[in-house]
């Protein structure tokens, strides 16, 4: 990797900036979805939304770049 095959994980594991090279990944924002999820909650308990209704919630992933991806240009080495 990453001259072969490109690796993206998702969720951002802690140990990814550890690899050599460091594995690109798509970071949660998991704060965010458990405020989300329990707006939604306290949203249905209080009578605002229906607690069947359906909900669409999108909260945006932020893509860390490390070496996997091909994308981090490496001086060749002599």
């Amino acid at each position: 990797m990453p001259a072969d095959v490109a690796l993206v994980s998702f969720d951002d594991p802690d140990s990814g900036d550890l690899l050599t090279p460091g594995m690109t990944a798509l970071a949660r924002h998991d704060r965010e979805l458990g405020e989300l999820g329990g707006r939604l909650i306290l949203d249905a308990l209080s009578g605002e939304r229906k607690a069947t209704e359906p909900a669409e919630v999108r909260v945006p992933l932020e893509l860390v770049v490390r070496g996997t991806c091909g994308c981090i240009h490496r001086p060749e080495s002599p």
